[in-house]
């Protein structure tokens, strides 16, 4: 999750552009938070609180 969360902040100032260069500069001024960052937060918050509710089952459960 937090990987996902780094990489989404760190690309979100390329989202709108087409950049081709490999060199950049992590974690500047312009990165930020995106959608895509409170909808993995969302999902990994739901999928806690079904684990501890039981709703989540291991593999014997199908």
């Amino acid at each position: 999750m937090i990987r996902v969360l780094i990489g989404d902040i760190e690309g979100s100032r390329f989202e709108a552009s087409n950049h081709e260069s490999k060199a950049v500069d992590f974690f500047t001024a312009d990165c930020r938070p995106t959608d895509d960052s409170i909808m993995a937060l969302a999902v990994g918050k739901t999928i806690l609180e079904a684990e501890k509710k039981g709703f989540i089952c291991e593999s014997e459960c199908f």
